[in-house]
């Protein structure tokens, strides 16, 4: 009975380094010793693979952070991030837009758009 040997090493058929098991992706092992490249010479390669993967990890923050809801200080309503200036979230006043372009009036104690005054 002959046993099938497993090599935990080969040689990257860009660099023609040796390299283990763990430097190489499922797919690049499975094409055999003579196909075989090394995870380092595809990134080499394909730049845009890691730029794309750094991408989309942004992409999928900036989506929790847009649906994320915000209690405005001044209407106490919850409201979307974008209903918020960027200056307003980084001093931590978190007064919503809307919010902002009003004002009490002092006469009759009333909530007013700004133009009228």
């Amino acid at each position: 009975k002959v046993e099938h040997y497993k090599p935990k090493e080969r040689k990257c058929t860009s660099c023609e380094d040796t390299k283990t098991r763990y430097e190489f992706s499922k797919k690049q092992w499975n094409k055999g010793p003579d196909k075989s490249r090394c995870t380092a010479c595809i990134s080499k390669e394909n730049p845009l693979q890691d730029d794309q993967k750094q991408t989309k990890a942004i992409a999928e923050k900036e989506t929790h952070e847009h649906n994320e809801k915000i209690e405005c200080t001044l209407c106490k309503k919850l409201k979307a991030r974008n209903e918020f200036s960027w200056r307003q979230l980084q001093k931590g006043t978190n007064k919503c837009s809307s919010c902002i372009l009003k004002a009490e009036c002092f006469a009759c104690e009333t909530i007013k758009p700004k133009t009228e005054f």
